[in-house]
């Protein structure tokens, strides 16, 4: 059987094998002593990071009986040297002996259907492919990436090194393309794969050095939010993984990610917002792709998810102004500008006492000071203001003396916040204006 290069990363108890219908599967199996614990976490982000619009494999959770299987006559597996050797009946027990076994004999194991194409191998958080020439902006600095923490943040996937992700090439009729999937999520959540995962794990580099110099300094003294782990009344379907301690920019995969170390407020509030879209329901489904067997299980993994989706949220978006969805109105030539104020559609705490006010500019300047909007999402522009506009467009020579800009600020806990400027392109005779960018104050 046709060997697979990447998806077969991780743990020695997985194997290849090949339906009735000649589709090839890696299957992927639970540790003996923690069932459940790596297919849920595998399944979960699987479907999650999915959801989030990344290309991931297909992956589907099955129990069968271990008598069902039949080996391929020559086929060879690498023993712990390296070396091939036969794959027999006694290679195949001594497999799945180290896996869990359900009490009635089934095994439980992810089935991943080989990715359609020709393997690359992985991609990396930096740098292009050099054989790729559509792959021309630097990874480190492509927003998908460097917002992949965020998402990153949410399930816990700890191990985004370049070896979980996987580059196929995809023939067209006019030639191909290469095709990014992340792969291998079996260490997320509370899972590393073959055992529970450890407690710093998420809140630490595996060589920490601004840690350990900081304990060093203080002698021990100083302890962090991992080292005081509790795993009581977490069930052992989900392996230690909480909110409590969790803190979005404390949160460290095993090793640094210059893609991540880039990301900016901008990156973080573009994946915010879809991380926000994520309602109960579509995070509960899931959730529910683990099949837990333990309804208690699922409950816990899902507020612990609610409540990490929650704080990401808060924090990023008190990183810069979440005013988004900018449209124009026109009703009998009036104009206006409405807006939705994320804070009050997805944030939590800090929908009080908000205030909004404006200020319209033209190139570099402002024309006017700034006033307080009248209503909470929209600015309406009045007679002045459009006879000002409609004074500057008539004498303008070309389009770009047609764009104005709205500039906004909110303020929240009695502080104002970074500004936002819509810019406008605006002309009269019929009166029309579109949004022609955003820039916000990061």
């Amino acid at each position: 059987m046709d060997h697979h290069p990447r998806q077969n990363a991780g743990g020695d108890s997985r194997f290849f094998f090949r339906d009735a219908a000649g589709e090839i599967f890696i299957l992927k199996f639970d540790p003996k002593a923690h069932p459940e614990l790596a297919t849920g976490a595998e399944m979960v982000s699987t479907m999650f990071f999915h959801a989030c619009g990344y290309f991931v494999p297909e992956n589907y959770l099955v129990t069968f009986d271990p008598a069902i299987l039949q080996i391929k006559d020559g086929l060879t597996f690498k023993d712990k040297y390296g070396d091939k050797q036969p794959f027999t009946l006694e290679a195949l027990e001594k497999m799945l002996v180290k896996v869990a076994v359900r009490p009635d004999g089934t095994i439980r194991a992810i089935a991943s259907r080989f990715l359609p194409g020709k393997p690359l191998g992985p991609f990396s958080y930096h740098g292009v492919r050099e054989d790729d020439p559509n792959d021309r902006i630097p990874h480190q600095h492509r927003r998908e990436l460097r917002a992949l923490r965020i998402f990153a943040e949410l399930v816990n996937h700890f191990d985004t090194k370049d070896h979980n992700s996987l580059d196929i090439w995809l023939e067209t009729d006019g030639g191909g393309y290469v095709r990014h999937y992340l792969i291998d999520f079996g260490s997320t959540l509370g899972s590393d794969g073959d055992e529970p995962k450890a407690p710093y794990k998420g809140y630490a580099y595996v060589l920490d050095l601004e840690q350990a110099l900081v304990s060093l300094v203080t002698l021990g003294l100083r302890r962090w939010s991992w080292e005081d782990a509790k795993t009581e009344g977490i069930p052992t379907a989900i392996g230690y993984f909480e909110s409590e301690s969790f803190h979005p920019p404390g949160w460290k995969p095993l090793h640094a990610n210059q893609a991540f170390d880039n990301m900016t407020h901008a990156d973080a509030f573009w994946a915010a917002r879809i991380l926000a879209s994520f309602g109960e329901e579509e995070l509960r489904a899931c959730v529910e792709t683990a099949e837990y067997s333990d309804p208690a299980a699922s409950d816990y993994l899902l507020k612990i998810l609610l409540e990490r989706q929650r704080k990401i949220i808060d924090y990023y978006y008190g990183k810069i102004n979440p005013l988004d969805d900018f449209r124009f109105e026109f009703d009998d030539d009036q104009l206006s500008l409405t807006f939705v104020d994320r804070w009050a559609t997805d944030g939590s705490g800090r929908t009080r006492n908000v205030v909004h006010r404006y200020r319209l500019g033209y190139q570099t300047k402002p024309l006017s000071a700034y006033q307080p909007l009248q209503e909470t999402d929209r600015i309406i522009f009045d007679n002045e203001t459009q006879e000002l506009m409609n004074q500057i467009v008539s004498h303008s020579s070309n389009d770009n003396e047609r764009v104005f800009y709205v500039q906004l600020q909110s303020q929240r806990d009695g502080k104002w916040s970074k500004w936002i400027r819509v810019y406008i392109y605006y002309d009269v005779n019929p009166i029309y204006a579109r949004i022609v960018g955003i820039e916000r104050d990061i």
